[in-house]
């Protein structure tokens, strides 16, 4: 097994976050160890911060996404991290490199949640419209889709 896998998705539990988190959280975990990375997402969610993810903090951090949004979360994570980086003595020194990583992570994780959004607003718009153009047909009549569709 590879060691970023073993070592930082793995113990992170990234398979069990959603798209976009899971980066933050891995690379986070990668460049200031997988207990702060979760610690930080644990402190987030007001779950116990104790630097293990488990079914619990797994729980928080659903039921903290359902009520803020991922974009919000993956904001807000990103903010703890900078604020962790902007507190470091070294900062002068490196945080240039670490403020570039922490937005072009933000960025790229961002970019992966897009895609889902646009998927459930195409659901919900083709549902409804769907749903609308079956309401105003004839009984009997087939909904037929044109072709190439």
């Amino acid at each position: 097994e590879p060691i970023y896998e073993k070592n930082y998705w793995n113990k992170l539990k990234c398979d069990d976050m959603p798209d976009g988190l899971d980066l933050m959280l891995f690379d986070f975990g990668v460049n200031a160890g997988p207990g702060r990375a979760a610690k930080f997402v644990q402190e987030l969610v007001g779950t116990t911060v104790d630097g293990g993810i488990g079914p619990m903090s797994l729980k928080a951090i659903d039921e903290y996404i359902e009520t803020h949004g991922l974009g919000q979360t993956i904001k807000e994570y990103a903010n703890m991290r900078q604020r962790y980086y902007e507190g470091l003595s070294t900062f002068d020194t490196f945080g240039k490199g670490w403020t570039r990583r922490v937005s072009e992570v933000t960025e790229k994780s961002m970019d992966m949640i897009c895609p889902l959004i646009l998927q459930i607003y195409l659901k919900r718009f083709i549902s409804k419209k769907l749903t609308n153009s079956l309401d105003a047909m004839p009984d009997g009549q087939l909904l037929r889709l044109p072709s190439g569709l």
